[in-house]
């Protein structure tokens, strides 16, 4: 296994798996990353820790501003990760505002960190137009067997 990818594996766990901003948010973040670019090797996996989240809210992410299913905490995150991920202009300044009321900036850097990890790994991967196991196919950590793309 190239070095690149354990240095890879241990920005995740440090990250994602552990850190001070919580697993279930930076997985809705994932999510939402994976839902705007389309990965669907990377929808077809769900954290063990954040798997409880109801599929119905997950099919309203993408219009995540007009759902009643998401908290006020969860939409800035979400605006967040469509600031970093497509347009840094979409936070307004009233977000911020909210943002750094809500966050620390320990959460913030390492929320912002995830998500231009995840955002840029998983256009990677489509890029490569890999499918699972074709690359370290004996692991399997994640993987949720998808009826229907995300």
């Amino acid at each position: 296994m190239p070095d690149v990818i354990k240095t890879f594996s241990e920005a995740w766990e440090k990250t994602f798996v552990n850190g001070v901003v919580s697993h279930d948010l930076k997985e809705l973040c994932r999510l939402y990353v994976t839902k705007t670019v389309e990965c669907g090797y990377c929808g077809a996996q769900r954290s063990s820790f954040a798997s409880r989240r109801d599929e119905a809210q997950l099919d309203q992410l993408i219009n995540f501003r007009t759902s009643d299913q998401f908290s006020e905490a969860e939409k800035l995150a979400l605006i967040y990760t469509d600031s970093i991920v497509w347009d840094a202009g979409i936070a307004t300044d009233e977000d911020w505002e909210r943002l750094n009321a809500l966050y620390s900036e320990a959460e913030l850097v390492e929320l912002g960190f995830f998500i231009a990890l995840t955002s840029g790994q998983q256009r990677w991967i489509k890029t490569l137009r890999l499918n699972h196991f074709e690359v370290l196919a004996e692991e399997k950590t994640g993987v949720v067997v998808a009826e229907q793309p995300l």
